[in-house]
């Protein structure tokens, strides 16, 4: 792939997309028709004119509209018209008139190669010796080129036999297709020109398609079926019915062609698996599948058998089968961009799996305040989460070789440390719900860096529900009586607070990053100030998912904008206290900043981020990402508006 035409390919129709002004909607019969069955991945990007009106709805692209991104986009894009039109031989211009349809990125299947590699288990006192570790001194001279082969001259060579996944990639330009073809001939030819390239033309079925060989490595010690590859090559064919492909692997196009001439075989298309999971996603903009038996082939063709049996046994221990299928999708819904994964289940609750179809937070929400500018939780069973894990890290040591009883030996040493058991002291304490989130805060330099400088610091609160304060107690008594160490602590209205950071009451036990936000949650839970629920942005949110939620994350845009403004601003003003003479990086300046000079404390990057920032904050409100209820398997959904 490193010196294959794809990735220009790809990123020209995807630059177009995102340039053009109009385009033209394609009537396709669906790329999924002519790819077989056992597809392993698959991926469509829609092109059509509905598609940039989609685009044009969002909220997001009114960001990306704003005379300020455009001026910048406009500056960049003036700077690599040049080098587009070098490297492509194609203006701006004619990637604007090129698009229509769609495209589709497919892994149809693996092809084994057999390959040279260095063979240390033969001469192992050479594996350090021959490593590519760079520790040479700076102005040492490299040792002469080793010429394998020779005695003295490396370790000896074996062949070896990898997968190698086979990449298409295919174009349907709809009406604009002859554009296509034109535009098409100008890369290839400018790659030719630039003595990138030398082109081959070949014939099958009485299509004419092109072999265009990379000139640079025109020997290779790749083998196909045991012969020997005399390059490396992209394979560009324009299909009968107006498709454009191309592929590293020849016999991959000539199976496309020989389906598009109408060759018998099973689609994917018809491929239940498949189908399962795109009728989930008809109305999006981009769509992917996945099979598991799929991703076991990327494993093996990424690193051999053993990441192979790796994933079987992970994915096992996670409840999930050979026959699992994945789908990912990307769409419009009345100005909000949604992603939207999807995974069919047949048991719900099997395996580790099971533990993270977690349950909606309730009683989380009425600790959370109102403004919090980012907030996060769920609900799971602590008991069922605990063995679940347990059960997991014995299927991973087992098929690793090692004996689970070293685990259970560990656990219960530090159960005897601690003078406490897991199950009946810990979880049995834990309600079940966890939650984060951030507080509006002013941020402050409360902690000091390497450098010395005073940087921001992040107020934060975890919380968790608990079954009574009895259970917290036991277990810090517990843990004092082992460690010598009692924690000192005092009472805030109706929670016991240690150490200004850690509060526990009879419901909840939190642990914040400042004394200021821990006590702000516990007079929230007192009843002083509202909780996020009566936040009308935050129930828009919610209610922009297709379905009820379960665990989710919330975040409110323009607060979190204002707080990365902050940490920015400070950031730099502390900076510009330091002198640039003295011990660390100076003397700290005793006067303030202010004005003038703490405007000139921020570089240019920092104020153009700071004028996006302020940009973004007045068109987003809000992003949430979340687990959605589904009887049939795990809905993931993100939004963004």
């Amino acid at each position: 792939m490193k010196n294959s035409l794809i990735p220009t390919f790809v990123a020209m129709m995807l630059f177009a997309l995102c340039q053009s002004q109009t385009v033209f909607a394609a009537d396709s019969a669906g790329f999924e028709a002519f790819l077989p069955e056992d597809t392993l991945m698959y991926a469509e990007i829609d092109l059509s004119d509905g598609a940039v009106k989609a685009l044009k709805r969002l909220s997001l692209w009114k960001v990306y509209q704003d005379p300020m991104i455009q001026a910048k986009v406009e500056e960049e894009l003036e700077k690599s018209k040049k080098e587009i039109k070098k490297a492509i031989g194609l203006s701006t211009e004619d990637l604007k008139s090129m698009l229509g349809g769609k495209m589709a990125i497919a892994i149809p299947s693996v092809r084994k190669v057999k390959k040279q590699v260095p063979d240390f288990e033969a001469d192992p006192d050479r594996e350090m010796e021959d490593l590519d570790l760079d520790f040479e001194e700076e102005g040492q001279e490299e040792p002469d080129e080793k010429v394998e082969g020779e005695e003295g001259n490396g370790p000896p060579m074996k062949t070896v036999t990898e997968s190698e996944p086979n990449l298409l990639i295919l174009f349907d330009a709809g009406p604009n297709s002859k554009k296509l073809q034109a535009n098409v001939a100008k890369i290839i030819q400018t790659a030719i020109d630039n003595e990138e390239r030398i082109r081959k033309n070949e014939t099958f079925k009485g299509v004419p398609y092109q072999v265009l060989i990379d000139k640079e490595k025109t020997k290779s010690e790749k083998q196909v079926d045991g012969k020997n590859m005399e390059w490396n090559a992209d394979y560009l064919a324009f299909l009968p019915n107006g498709w454009c492909s191309i592929t590293q692997d020849e016999k991959t196009l000539k199976d496309l062609i020989s389906r598009v001439k109408g060759a018998g075989f099973a689609p994917l298309s018809k491929h239940r698996p498949f189908r399962v999971v795109q009728k989930r996603f008809k109305d999006c903009q981009v769509f992917a599948y996945a099979s598991f038996s799929g991703l076991m082939e990327m494993n093996e063709a990424t690193g051999g058998e053993e990441a192979e049996e790796m994933t079987k046994a992970v994915m096992k221990a996670m409840g999930l089968d050979e026959s699992l299928s994945i789908g990912y999708g990307v769409y419009e819904d009345k100005g909000a961009l949604k992603f939207r994964s999807f995974m069919p289940m047949q048991d719900m609750k099997a395996g580790l799996m099971g533990i993270f179809n977690a349950e909606a937070p309730k009683k989380a929400l009425a600790i959370v305040p109102e403004d919090a500018v980012v907030f996060g939780g769920g609900k799971i069973d602590p008991m069922k989460m605990w063995n679940g894990m347990y059960a997991f890290m014995n299927q991973i040591l087992k098929m690793q070789g090692e004996d689970p009883e070293d685990m259970k030996q560990t656990i219960a040493q530090f159960e005897a440390a601690m003078g406490i058991s897991i199950k009946k002291d810990v979880l049995a304490a834990l309600g079940g719900e966890f939650f984060f989130y951030l507080p509006v805060q002013t941020l402050e330099g409360e902690s000091k860096a390497k450098d010395g400088l005073n940087e921001p610091a992040l107020e934060m609160v975890f919380g968790l529900t608990i079954r009574g304060a009895a259970g917290i107690d036991k277990i810090i008594k517990a843990i004092s009586l082992r460690t010598g160490q009692n924690p000192k602590t005092e009472k805030y209205k109706n929670f016991n607070v240690m150490e200004r950071r850690i509060a526990y009451s009879e419901d909840y036990l939190l642990v914040a990053s400042t004394e200021r936000a821990l006590r702000q949650a516990i007079d929230l839970r007192d009843g002083e100030g509202k909780p996020i629920s009566s936040r009308a942005g935050f129930r828009r949110a919610i209610a922009s998912l297709d379905g009820a939620h379960k665990w989710l994350l919330y975040c409110d845009a323009k607060s979190l904008c204002s707080l990365i403004a902050q940490g920015i601003k400070m950031s730099a003003e502390q900076k510009a206290r330091w002198e640039p003479e003295g011990p660390i990086r100076g003397k700290e300046r005793k006067n303030d900043i202010k004005g003038e000079e703490k405007e000139s404390s921020l570089s240019e990057d920092n104020r153009w981020t700071l004028k996006l920032l302020d940009m973004i904050a007045k068109r987003l409100e809000y992003v949430v990402y979340a687990q959605v209820d589904d009887p049939d398997g795990f809905l993931i959904e993100a939004v963004i508006k």
